[in-house]
């Protein structure tokens, strides 16, 4: 296997960390029109007419149409013939790349406002529920998979930790709401005592709105451009684990700690796409370091909400689900190290956590 192997060694503590890795489904399912198309629109009309970015989106179409394939298409985009930026033309990259970020923080920010947190008591009970049903969706087996390795650690304290990829801060109101009014979410029993199940940390691994957002590719071999790969003016501002490090964050670090404690990982709302790679190459070697790991994938699909469902189509999906984060181990599908880690990888359709839809837009104007 051509990916590094990481050393997950589990440190000496009273805690086991479940943790989430959290997407742009998660602002979606609050009804925030906060996808990639949805912003488009607001950049084509506010971005200046010389802005190449613009007319690099404008040609790609639909091309583009989730987050990650604009950051690709950004990598992509800069080493094209036709219009290929070089060491003369490199401001003028970095400035409208400035644009389109100041036009995505505006953006987001008012999607942000639309929501009201003013049902507290009801937000803070829909996050513990799901918080306890995030395995409702599960078939049987993949279940008492989960069971199985909560039992192995029953005897520690639980924590539900969260990796954000997201800019806004709705999490973190959730999460700030729920543990001043929940701060023990649940309680497990184990030898006649009974631990407590709490909230534990929460990391913008890419920043937030009001604190170094981060939007750019995986690494340098993501910049279709030999002459820009080694400059370090680039790098510390397009690719993400270099622009942590360039603004003095440990973002990195702490979400590598949190999963040193994990057991359970449970990713919701996101595509799992290249400019994210590190985290789904991080995950695999997680998984490879004790037979005992889970990763729950929530998959949503429609065809999955038909009353009749057969078999012929449920398991390609599945498949398909655990294949979107195992192909980053570069492991033949019917390798004997691909079947031992698809065992540990459980899918989940359409889990039904996190709704907060009613609660958040109940009080708020009425959107543009």
């Amino acid at each position: 296997m051509w990916y590094n192997k990481f050393k997950y060694i589990k440190k000496e503590a009273n805690a086991v960390n479940i943790t989430f890795f959290i997407g742009n489904g998660f602002d979606i399912n609050l009804g925030l029109k906060t996808s990639y198309s949805d912003f488009y629109g607001y950049f084509a009309e506010k971005a200046s007419n010389d802005n190449m970015i613009r007319k690099w989106l404008e040609e790609d179409g639909q091309n583009v149409s989730l987050w990650s394939d604009l950051e690709s298409a950004l990598g992509q985009k800069i080493g094209r013939k036709m219009e290929k930026v070089n060491n003369d033309t490199l401001d003028k990259f970095n400035n409208d790349k400035i644009e389109l970020d100041r036009l995505l923080l505006d953006y987001l920010e008012g999607e942000q406002q639309q929501l009201s947190f003013e049902s507290k008591e009801e937000i803070a009970t829909e996050m513990e529920r799901s918080l306890q049903r995030y395995t409702d969706n599960l078939s049987e087996a993949d279940e008492t998979s989960i069971k199985s390795t909560c039992n192995k650690f029953k005897e520690e304290e639980f924590k539900y930790c969260f990796v954000c990829f997201n800019y806004t801060d709705t999490l973190d109101q959730i999460i700030d709401i729920t543990k001043s009014l929940k701060p023990k979410i649940a309680t497990h029993a184990s030898g006649g005592l009974i631990v407590k199940d709490t909230i534990g940390d929460l990391v913008h691994i890419h920043g937030k709105l009001d604190e170094g957002m981060i939007l750019g590719v995986n690494d340098k071999d993501q910049i279709n451009n030999e002459e820009l790969s080694n400059n370090d003016d680039l790098l510390d501002t397009f690719v993400k684990e270099w622009a942590n490090e360039a603004i003095g964050q440990r973002r990195v670090d702490h979400v590598r700690d949190i999963l040193k404690q994990s057991h359970i990982i449970c990713i919701f709302g996101m595509s799992m796409g290249e400019t994210d790679k590190m985290w789904w190459v991080e995950i695999i070697n997680w998984l490879e370091s004790n037979e005992s790991n889970k990763v729950i994938v929530c998959s949503f699909s429609d065809e999955i909400n038909q009353q009749r469902r057969p078999v012929s189509s449920m398991v390609p999906l599945r498949k398909d689900a655990k294949n979107t984060l195992l192909r980053y181990a570069g492991l033949d599908r019917g390798s004997p190290e691909y079947s031992k880690l698809s065992k540990q990888v459980l899918v989940s359709f359409n889990t039904k956590i996190f709704e907060f839809k009613d609660l958040l837009l109940e009080h708020s104007t009425e959107k543009n």
